[in-house]
């Protein structure tokens, strides 16, 4: 990338020139610690536990997105509030931390760590027993059996840590239901396209909010033909908050209002939150001036690269 020169503020852009290359992290990581290259880690490439990180370099972890596990609401037999609930309480997203090195445990809602109000860590466990039991009450209330449960498949995208958390998922819901799950792995454009369509029972997908308020989550769930929507999911009393917290001048009420909106989509469980993706990289103490925004991005308009003369 280089500078523009009909750029309007060109005046303000001190790097003429930026290259973008594409390593595998073993090699990005190697680049980094030979000063090949000045950064590492998101938003370019996801973080990896190895990453070498020296103590003069410029180092950040920020809550970045919330990885959920989706239900299509829309098909059978994730239509059923109790079920859905069941497959939620059966989560122990502890065990995740030891899977996930640039993440941290979610709690029970499916909003970024920085915009929830309704924030819980009591369950970030689980309750396996309450899984149990309400997967149960979901059997009889759909009048079937558990050897007439149908075969349960989970999409997510490939990569070692998403092929871990999917295995990890697949073997709790197998271990606490005694259920018959298996997992697909895709590509994230074919995976991101099947989960918009409804072409799914379950998914793993990390959302990211574009922008620092509760609003933008929320309304992803406001009606079920938004295409990101990917529960299909819709409640009338959730839509009417959300409607008067448009409308609503009042700061302190608006908050109100979403915070009730945030608990129906609690309750209702078309996601499990599994934990927040951390926004994890490292970049040269000579790089400087970069702005690193609330939703993950990065600009290099006033950045600038400014290396201290060796010593004679």
């Amino acid at each position: 990338m280089v500078k523009n020169p009909n750029y309007w503020d060109r005046e303000m852009v001190k790097i003429d020139r930026i290259s973008v290359t594409k390593n595998d992290s073993v090699d990005a990581n190697e680049l980094f610690k030979k000063d090949e290259i000045d950064w590492l880690g998101r938003p370019m490439r996801p973080w990896e536990g190895y990453f070498n990180v020296a103590p003069e370099d410029h180092f950040d972890e920020d809550p970045l997105g919330t990885s959920w596990c989706v239900f299509n609401v829309q098909r059978f037999p994730f239509h059923h509030l109790k079920l859905r609930q069941a497959f939620a309480y059966a989560v122990n997203r502890r065990k995740l931390e030891k899977i996930c090195p640039a993440a941290t445990p979610a709690a029970t809602t499916p909003l970024p760590l920085s915009h929830t109000q309704n924030y819980d860590p009591s369950l970030i466990e689980g309750d396996p027993e309450l899984a149990l039991r309400l997967f149960e009450e979901a059997l009889k209330e759909l009048g079937i059996s558990r050897k007439d449960f149908p075969i349960i498949t989970l999409i997510h995208s490939g990569g070692e840590t998403k092929d871990q958390v999917a295995a990890f998922l697949k073997m709790t819901f197998q271990d606490i239901f005694n259920i018959p799950i298996r997992t697909e792995s895709y590509e994230f454009h074919t995976l991101f396209n099947k989960m918009i369509r409804g072409e799914y029972q379950l998914g793993i997908i990390l959302w990211q909010s574009w922008v620092n308020d509760p609003v933008y989550t929320l309304n992803a769930f406001n009606y079920r033909t938004n295409k990101i929507n990917f529960p299909k999911w819709e409640h009338p009393a959730f839509q009417k908050l959300l409607e008067q917290a448009q409308s609503e001048a009042d700061l302190s009420k608006r908050l109100t209002l979403l915070k009730e909106a945030e608990k129906i989509l609690m309750l209702e469980t078309p996601v499990i939150p599994l934990f927040y993706e951390m926004n994890k990289y490292v970049y040269k103490k000579h790089l400087r001036d970069v702005l690193l925004t609330d939703s993950g991005n990065v600009d290099f308009k006033w950045a600038s690269v400014v290396r201290t003369p060796m010593r004679q």
